[in-house]
């Protein structure tokens, strides 16, 4: 019997994780103008689910634009940690980040990578909003279809989708990142029930 179960196993276990995170604390103009870190309200940050499965005991491969922050983080973290600095906007990236830990034996995915962009649907830039679509679904719809592949190969395994309240309502002024919000809630809950 093949099933999904949406919680973290015990810290008496431990296992591989990667941990997909956007590191950004600031507005980065040069790449995203005219964003801001969306996190959600559980989360002081985006870096307190890697400190948390990190204090169970868990290895994690964590994954960020910015090196130098996924290096800080590290240092902080009492466990093993892989750290690769991938920009997840870039979809031949995210393929090389699974093909580069497809073989590390995998257990626990977090999809937690994401930004957010402000401004009426009409006016805002498209180039950022494709790239925000690259981040927000096309990542998290890659990486969840190819581990929850692998997982059901070996009968075991995670995966954990950062959605935020975002996912369950529409954003004016917001719009196309609670979009992307309501594709992954609606995605994982799909996946919940054919996995039942």
């Amino acid at each position: 019997d093949q099933t999904f179960m949406p919680y973290i196993r015990s810290a008496y276990q431990r296992f591989n994780l990667v941990c997909c995170l956007n590191l950004s604390k600031t507005i980065d103009s040069a790449i995203y103008p005219n964003t801001y870190q969306l996190l959600d309200a559980l989360l002081k940050d985006d870096t307190d689910i890697a400190k948390y499965l990190a204090s169970l005991g868990y290895d994690l491969i964590i994954v960020g634009r910015r090196k130098e922050n996924l290096l800080n983080l590290k240092k902080e973290l009492k466990v093993k940690v892989k750290v690769m600095p991938l920009d997840l906007s870039e979809f031949d990236n995210v393929e090389e980040l699974y093909n580069e830990v497809k073989n590390d034996d995998i257990d626990i995915l977090v999809n937690n990578a994401g930004f957010g962009l402000f401004g009426e649907f009409s006016k805002t830039d498209i180039e950022t909003e494709m790239k925000m679509i690259n981040v927000n679904i096309k990542q998290v719809h890659y990486l969840t279809k190819m581990f929850l592949r692998d997982f059901i190969k070996k009968d075991n395994g995670y995966i954990l989708n950062v959605a935020s309240s975002a996912g369950f309502m529409a954003g004016p002024k917001l719009s196309t990142y609670y979009a992307t919000k309501n594709y992954i809630l609606k995605l994982t809950e799909a996946i919940y029930e054919e996995l039942r």
